[in-house]
């Protein structure tokens, strides 16, 4: 939306309310990153603008960015006493990370989205994304399954480092709460990807 736009305002605005992503515990700075990370290149890579005014663009969006996720560096560096409740499973040996622990993940995740809490929601996006014949993935929204797969990535492989928690009790606890966060992302994704873009 924002390479339609002629100014940089939009840009700012953006990345002021990605940044605010960040007052939300650890997964909103994740999200945030990773989000940041994604939209430079997305923006320089861009075709539909001259390169100068794309890069002009980014700047405006990381000044943005930076004010609104400053505090949270802030609390970090001077105030958080850090992870109380982190275990590296790759380098500890009473509690190592496992293939066991990687296939619980994996299965709990799909038997998750089939819960039927979630009245058949994450279903319907499916078949959403079916209807839209590919162009769920074309270059204009390419950022968004980028984001979401990427997302899900990072907090599965954070599951499986981190081996301070029975992994069972953590998914059962944590993981709806994250799926979740990202539904107005699916469907916004979802809906944008079966528009007519001719209307």
């Amino acid at each position: 939306m924002a390479l339609q736009e002629k100014e940089d305002t939009f840009g700012f605005l953006a990345g002021s309310l990605i940044g605010f992503l960040s007052f939300s515990k650890s997964e909103g700075t994740v999200a945030a990153l990773l989000v940041t990370l994604l939209t430079g290149p997305y923006l320089l890579w861009s075709k539909k603008q001259d390169k100068s005014l794309l890069k002009k663009k980014f700047i405006s969006y990381l000044l943005g960015f930076t004010a609104t996720f400053l505090p949270t560096i802030l609390f970090q560096v001077f105030y958080s006493p850090g992870n109380q409740t982190f275990i590296n499973g790759f380098f500890s040996i009473e509690n190592p990370s496992t293939i066991a622990r990687l296939k619980m993940i994996l299965a709990f995740l799909i038997v998750e989205l089939q819960s039927g809490k979630w009245q058949g929601i994450w279903l319907l996006f499916f078949i959403g994304l079916i209807l839209s014949k590919g162009k769920c993935f074309e270059r204009s929204i390419r950022l968004i399954p980028l984001f979401l797969f990427g997302y899900l990535f990072i907090i599965c492989f954070y599951y499986y480092l981190n081996t301070y928690f029975k992994i069972a009790w953590w998914l059962q606890v944590s993981l709806h709460r994250i799926l979740f966060s990202l539904l107005p992302v699916m469907a916004f994704w979802v809906f944008y990807s079966l528009k007519d873009k001719k209307e």
